[in-house]
Order: structure tokens, then C-alpha cells, then sequence
């Protein structure tokens, strides 16, 4: 195959456009799957869009386990104290929800809401956290 290349022990794949790529989606804020759109003139992969929410941002390397996460400052920290005891309330969109609240939802199971602004909520399911609509 003309897009492979070897050498003596192993096989990589020459990457094309459309091809999928695993990289971190700040939409998202985790690591996604993601199309290659577009190559830098290094033939790097320079733009990505997000299969999950169709995002199209920067291409980011991902940082290997050793290295130094970033700190977050201020609101944007996201720890809330998780009370298991609070009774679960199912999710819809024309209820209103409050930090700390625990919620059922139907596709992603039940989940803690970790910030509140206008119209939306911020959902941790397990190690994963959605934006969700909620009433206003």
C-alpha cells in the first residue's frame, strides 16, 4: 500500500484528510475523536473537527502523563462536594437545577450539577461532564 510506511519493526499509517484522530476538545473538555480538515505546510495536522459536538479548533498534541497539568483559578474551578443522599430528580428541560443537585438522566445516567448559568447546567456523569439546558 502506497500510504504505509515501514521500517524494521513496525507499521505507521502515512495520515489523510478525513482520517480520525484522538485529541483533547476544549468544546467538550475532554478527549474526543476527531476528523483531520486540515495540514500545516510541515504536512503536520493543523485543524480538527470534533465528531462529538462538530467543534473545529486547533489540532493539540496530547500532553504525556508526566507532564504538568494547568491550574484553574477562580469560578471556573469545578469542585463541588458530592451528597450521595440527595434524592435523585429526573432530568428535563423545564425544570431548574442548582450546584449540587443529583439528576437521572434517560441517555447518561445520574450525574451531579457542578455549575449553573444562564439556561444551561453543567453535569458530571462519572468521569465525564456534559452541558445540558435547563429553565431559566
Amino acid at each position: 500500500m502506497k500510504d504505509l510506511m515501514t521500517n524494521s519493526n513496525t507499521t505507521i499509517k502515512k495520515l489523510r484528510l478525513g482520517d480520525e484522530i484522538t485529541t483533547y476538545c476544549g468544546k467538550c473538555k475532554d478527549e474526543r475523536l476527531h476528523a483531520i480538515i486540515s495540514f500545516s505546510t510541515q504536512s503536520k495536522v493543523d485543524r480538527v473537527q470534533c465528531r462529538t459536538c462538530q467543534g473545529i479548533h486547533i489540532f493539540r498534541v496530547k500532553r504525556s502523563e508526566g507532564a504538568a497539568s494547568r491550574t484553574v483559578k477562580g469560578s471556573s474551578a469545578r469542585s463541588v462536594a458530592i451528597d450521595n443522599n440527595l434524592p435523585l430528580r429526573n432530568y428535563s428541560t423545564k425544570e431548574r437545577f442548582s450546584v449540587g443537585d443529583r439528576i437521572s438522566h434517560s441517555k447518561f445516567g445520574s450525574g451531579t450539577v457542578t455549575g449553573v448559568r444562564d439556561g444551561k447546567i453543567d453535569v458530571r456523569f462519572g468521569k465525564d461532564e456534559r452541558i445540558l439546558i435547563h429553565a431559566c
